[in-house]
């Protein structure tokens, strides 16, 4: 007798020293609990009175948005006699949900089940902790994105939209042309002695001058502008909301910017000009690559003249703003 006794009181230490709540109830989530060990009021802030007297069930301290889950895992469990394994978001007496982690299985006498024994235990540390890192995930999955959006949207040296944006941006300004009410125009940007910086100074030069003139050319810009590089050192500019004459103004102020900058390159100034053509869009805008051909065709004709200008084109008209 003394010898199971002393069996008794080591099992109970053993239960009530686990960290976590064990039981044995009946098959029925609402039923008083035929056994429940004292770490239910720390898991719970019942007593464990409560519980014995049927006054709390873990069923009914269940999150309503689990329950369902929580009633069908261990249906399933004691139809296919296995045990169960549920994750659940519990109240706490205090108001406040945890995440508990509960195992359990079905007892059997005769082939009849008999009872529900199981362990809960609090996870609602490691819960948080794993819902931190998801968002963590998330926002470094958002990071390469957005990271991956701009690497397909933007020119790498310099930081500007690249010909696909560009070329989506100007179909916009089409579409929005093409009610007649709205004027927008196009700079076609070629920049003068490029090819010599490259030839005499290195493409590490041409480099530093591009960045340099897009710096340049950006603090001048009106913050609506866009900027892109079209390629090599071709830029395009586009102007919404800005009909041909404000555009001379934008064009001509932006060529001004350009002959006042100095490009040095270590120890030695370099002589970069830029040639700007200007062409109107508008409801006549036949489409992007019209008024592309259009706005180039005049900076082509602007280096003709001896580069260093702005030419405004209308057609098969065009004329020299400035040299």
């Amino acid at each position: 007798m003394s010898d199971l006794r002393n069996s008794e009181e080591d099992f109970r230490l053993l239960v009530e020293n686990l960290p976590g709540v064990v039981y044995r109830r009946r098959n029925d989530a609402l039923a008083p609990m035929l056994y429940v060990s004292d770490a239910v009021e720390s898991l719970t802030g019942y007593s464990r009175e409560a519980f014995l007297e049927g006054g709390v069930t873990f069923a009914s301290l269940c999150h309503t948005d689990d329950r369902a889950t929580y009633d069908a895992d261990i249906e399933r469990s004691v139809i296919g006699r296995h045990a169960f394994h549920l994750v659940y978001r519990l109240r706490h007496q205090s108001g406040d949900w945890r995440w508990v982690e509960e195992h359990g299985v079905g007892v059997y006498r005769d082939g009849e089940l008999e009872t529900i024994e199981g362990f809960i235990s609090d996870i609602n540390d490691r819960r948080l902790a794993e819902r931190r890192t998801e968002a963590r995930k998330d926002r470094t999955h958002a990071t390469i994105a957005r990271q991956l959006i701009h690497e397909a949207t933007h020119d790498g040296l310099t930081g500007l939209i690249n010909r696909t944006e560009f070329d989506r941006r100007m179909e916009r300004a089409l579409r929005s042309a093409s009610s007649g009410f709205v004027h927008h125009s196009l700079c076609y940007l070629d920049l003068d002695r490029f090819k010599q910086v490259n030839d005499t100074c290195g493409h590490r030069a041409g480099d530093a001058v591009l960045r340099q003139v897009v710096k340049e050319l950006g603090a001048a810009m009106r913050t609506r502008d866009t900027l892109a590089r079209l390629g090599g050192d071709e830029f395009g500019l586009l102007l919404e909301h800005c009909n041909q004459e404000q555009a001379a103004e934008v064009a001509a102020n932006l060529l001004q910017v350009m002959r006042k900058a100095r490009f040095l390159w270590e120890g030695q100034e370099l002589s970069i000009g830029i040639s700007i053509g200007v062409a109107p869009i508008s409801a006549v805008t036949e489409s992007s690559t019209a008024v592309l051909g259009e706005a180039d065709a005049a900076c082509y004709h602007a280096k003709r003249k001896g580069g260093n200008c702005v030419q405004l084109s209308r057609g098969r008209f065009a004329m020299v703003l400035s040299n």
